[in-house]
C-alpha cells in the first residue's frame, strides 16, 4: 500500500514520468480525465496538466477495517 499511495501528496503531483508510474490517485485521475492508461499519462504535459492535478488532489484511500 504505502509504495502506491504515501507520501500521498508525492502521489497526487508526481515529480516526473518513474514517479507517476507508481502513483495511483494520479493514475487514476489520467484515466478519468483523459481516458487513457498507456505511456501518454507519463509524458511531462501530461503530469502538469492542471486539470490532471486537481482531479489527483481529489483520490484519497481508506483502509476497510474488515
Amino acid at each position: 500500500m504505502p509504495g502506491l499511495w504515501e507520501p500521498l501528496a508525492d502521489k497526487q503531483r508526481p515529480r516526473n514520468g518513474n514517479a507517476a508510474k507508481f502513483a495511483t490517485p494520479y493514475l487514476l485521475a489520467t484515466v478519468l480525465f483523459m481516458a487513457v492508461s498507456g505511456s501518454e499519462h507519463l509524458r511531462k504535459q501530461a503530469i502538469r496538466d492542471p486539470q490532471v492535478l486537481a482531479i489527483a488532489a481529489k483520490v484519497k484511500f481508506v483502509i476497510d477495517p474488515d
